[in-house]
This record gives structure tokens, sequence and C-alpha cells, in this order.
């Protein structure tokens, strides 16, 4: 009777213990997609005559891909944007402003955080303060 007595104490202590353990840890009860913080830094050379940094809001929640960022702020800027979809590659983007794909040799190209991801725009999702960089330059490739 006594071995039960301890043991009911001792698991009593455990869950009171647990119960204030619990209390003390912060709880962030915002909204994720709502932190200013969080967003994803995009810019656009164009031809290394224009540069223009944007940032985009970062959602936990309900994340974009680099196509969907870099046409919203294509639409939100006033810029042409177009793109090709290849069946097999994904998304291309062709054009962002007045910079077209295939003049003087040169095309538009994406990196991450100064790494060129080996995926299409589509298929890419950039993280909270990452930076993204379009490039209309000539093609290593």
């Amino acid at each position: 009777m006594k071995k039960n007595l301890n043991y009911i104490t001792f698991l009593v202590v455990i869950l009171i213990a647990g119960y204030f353990w619990q209390l003390s840890i912060p709880h962030n009860n915002a909204n994720p997609a709502a932190n200013p913080s969080d967003t994803v830094n995009v810019i656009f050379s164009f031809d290394n005559e224009t540069t223009i940094q944007l940032k985009y809001p970062y959602s936990i929640v309900n994340p974009d891909n680099l196509f969907i960022i870099t046409k919203k702020l294509s639409q939100q800027q006033g810029w042409a944007f177009n793109f090709e979809r290849y069946e097999t590659m994904g998304i291309l983007i062709t054009q962002i402003g007045a910079k077209a794909n295939g003049e003087d040799q040169k095309y538009w190209q994406f990196t991450a955080n100064e790494l060129t991801p080996l995926v299409s725009v589509d298929n890419f999702y950039p993280q909270p303060n990452d930076t993204i960089e379009w490039v209309f330059e000539e093609s290593e490739f």
C-alpha cells in the first residue's frame, strides 16, 4: 500500500512539474503569415544598367514559388512579363520589363543567395529572408 502511495505521489509531482514547464515555454499565437520580417528579397538587374530591389512578403502557410513571386512583382511594377512552359523542364521566364531573352545573346537568369539553383522557377520555393537576384546577361550554358 505504501508502495502505491509513493508511486501516485511521484506521478502527481511529475504531472505538476510538466504543467509548470509547459507554461514557461513562450508561445507565439500570432499568424505566421503576418510576420512583417518574413520577406523574400528580390533584385532585378536589367543588363547592368538599372538595379531594382523589392521585398515580397513570405507566407509560411501558403508559400509562393519563384514564378508566382516574379510575376506578381512584375505586375506591381507595371513591367511586361512573359514566360514559356516546357513540359519536361518547367517554366522559363523570357521577359521582364523591356528586356526579352535573346537580345544581344542575353537571357534572364536567377540566383538564390548567390547560388544557381538547378530547378525551374515554378519548382523553386524561396525561404524567408532569401535573396533572389534576376540578372539579364549572357548565359554561361
